[in-house]
């Protein structure tokens, strides 16, 4: 590897460190404490008092009907609304291959709000690497 393209991997990786630090931050440590409290007898009020628990929260959960109603109702409802999902999207499909007038303006419709927050996002970040150049092209 050139010298030039070494700097290159090197200025990739430093430019994908803030990303890198805050999915950290914000992403790995909250689900990482969430498991390790998982374990513990804790209390946002009293957080000093940690006791450690081992498996009795998931034994706890486990043996709460509660728990295996919400369980089902989670199941059900993923179940049944993918299934809607690809069903009702199997007919807008078919029925967009048909020609029809205001073809395009449907096709627009539905793909608005997919395709926005990306335009967006990108015109944002184009303009803000644009900031030290006279106008943006």
């Amino acid at each position: 590897m050139r010298g030039a393209e070494r700097g290159l991997g090197v200025a990739s990786w430093v430019f994908l460190s803030p990303w890198f630090v805050a999915f950290l931050l914000f992403g790995l440590f909250p689900i990482g404490y969430s498991f390790f409290l998982s374990f513990h007898d804790y209390s946002p009020l009293a957080p000093d008092r940690l006791h450690f628990l081992g498996f009795s929260n998931y034994r706890e959960a486990i043996s709460d009907p509660t728990f295996w109603t919400a369980m089902r109702n989670t199941f059900v409802f993923t179940l049944v609304s993918q299934a809607a999902v690809i069903f009702l999207g199997n007919i807008l499909a078919r029925a967009l291959m048909k020609k029809f007038w205001g073809k395009s303006v449907v096709r627009f419709l539905i793909l608005m709000p997919w395709a926005a927050p990306i335009s967006l996002a990108t015109l944002q970040l184009l303009a803000g690497f644009a900031l030290g150049r006279r106008s943006v092209d």
